[in-house]
């Protein structure tokens, strides 16, 4: 895997691309691209145009990894962004107004059925705004923890929250709908020939892979933030990619899974 990292690595300063954690949305515009990116850019060498699913879009711009690209070659990609948070579609559809193709699904990617989700609730917005990174908007601080996961909410509110408040009072309960990737797809009306998988999804990250049918519709690479899995979850699901056929790298808080040719 190291072997083919240093090509890869080595074939796109070739061509002037420097590996760095992108900055802006004129990152790849300034010759600088992220391993994330440089997949994208590769695929899309021999490649009209991809489909790109994101699980966990939120409001599709600040921390989402995939804005950059999408903001460079929009007409040559097509979009779904799928976002459980039903108060972010406004904002999730704004920010993506400029873009010629892009779908979204107000749901979950899952089992199927239900899912249970733990946000912060609307009038605790104010504690967690003002911990977060500044200039970031109210909606983002407040919903970029929501997870189907209690404890993890939690154990983040301990940290940012004033002492003075009650965390568990801070926590809202909402149940969403909740169906495979292949049923979200076949839904949207979107192609099931997925180039690019991107799941962020505080937690829940394996169990959407689990529920996208990798053996289906194979993507050519799966992007997953793994800072929230912990070791034994973690484990499972690089073994279940690997048995798929695929090459995994760490890269900090996430995993990169390109599919071997």
């Amino acid at each position: 895997m190291k072997k083919i990292k240093k090509r890869v690595i080595s074939l796109f300063r070739k061509y002037g691309y420097d590996i760095v954690k992108p900055q802006s949305p004129k990152s790849l515009e300034d010759g600088h691209a992220s391993p994330y990116e440089i997949s994208l850019l590769s695929l899309l060498s021999n490649s009209e145009k991809l489909n790109i699913v994101v699980v966990g879009a939120n409001d599709g711009l600040i921390g989402d990894p995939i804005y950059n690209f999408a903001s460079m070659y929009p007409h040559r990609s097509r979009l779904l962004l799928v976002e459980p948070q039903t108060e972010l579609i406004p904002h999730l559809k704004k920010n993506y107004s400029f873009h010629p193709e892009y779908y979204v699904y107000n749901g979950a990617v899952g089992p199927g059925g239900e899912l249970k989700l733990y946000s912060v609730k609307r009038s605790a917005w104010k504690y967690v705004a003002q911990k977060r990174q500044k200039g970031w908007p109210e909606h983002r601080a407040s919903t970029g923890r929501t997870s189907p996961d209690r404890q993890i909410l939690k154990r983040w509110l301990k940290k940012i929250a004033d002492d003075r408040v009650d965390v568990d009072e801070m926590i809202a309960e909402h149940v969403v709908p909740c169906k495979k990737l292949d049923d979200v797809l076949e839904e949207m009306n979107f192609s099931r020939e997925v180039d690019v998988l991107q799941v962020d999804t505080e937690g829940f990250d394996d169990q959407v892979i689990y529920n996208a049918e990798i053996d289906k519709l194979k993507p050519n690479v799966i992007l997953f933030e793994i800072s929230l899995l912990d070791n034994s979850k973690l484990e499972k699901v690089k073994s279940h990619l690997v048995e798929k056929g695929y090459f995994i790298s760490i890269l900090g808080t996430d995993a990169l899974a390109i599919k071997a040719a």
